[in-house]
């Protein structure tokens, strides 16, 4: 019992969410659900042929450990292009929108808010969780 004494431990948490992951969810539900790796995927609002030949190719085979999410900038698109990707959103569960990021100009800044977003959702130090970001 001594040994164990004055160690740091990770703090538990409740791992009793088994439903799958989304990339709409929070860094908590992200938590719970066992996510402990976040693959941020660089996609334009026109290349839904891409997103899902990923979808029915190598994003199939992944892991519940492993989270895949498209990142789309919301900033200047037209109201078709919102309404198409909010409803590709709603049926895959894979997107994840950056409100105030366009996908056209510096792919630097779409990438900078990428870390961004995914630093938000990472697990507090010590904590199981998200541990490793990709992009």
């Amino acid at each position: 019992a001594k040994a164990c004494e004055g160690k740091p431990r990770a703090p538990f948490v409740q791992t009793a969410d088994l439903s799958p992951a989304h990339c709409g969810d929070t860094g908590l539900a992200l938590l719970k659900k066992g996510v402990m790796l976040l693959v941020g995927v660089m996609t334009g609002p026109t290349h839904e042929d891409r997103r899902t030949a990923i979808r029915n190719t190598w994003k199939r085979w992944g892991s519940a450990r492993v989270l895949v999410c498209f990142v789309l900038g919301r900033r200047g698109l037209q109201p078709t292009q919102l309404q198409s990707l909010d409803a590709e959103s709603a049926l895959h569960r894979d997107v994840i929108f950056l409100p105030d990021v366009t996908d056209e100009g510096v792919p630097t800044l779409k990438g900078y808010a990428w870390w961004t977003h995914a630093a938000s959702l990472l697990a507090p130090r010590g904590a199981h969780g998200i541990r490793h970001v990709a992009k």
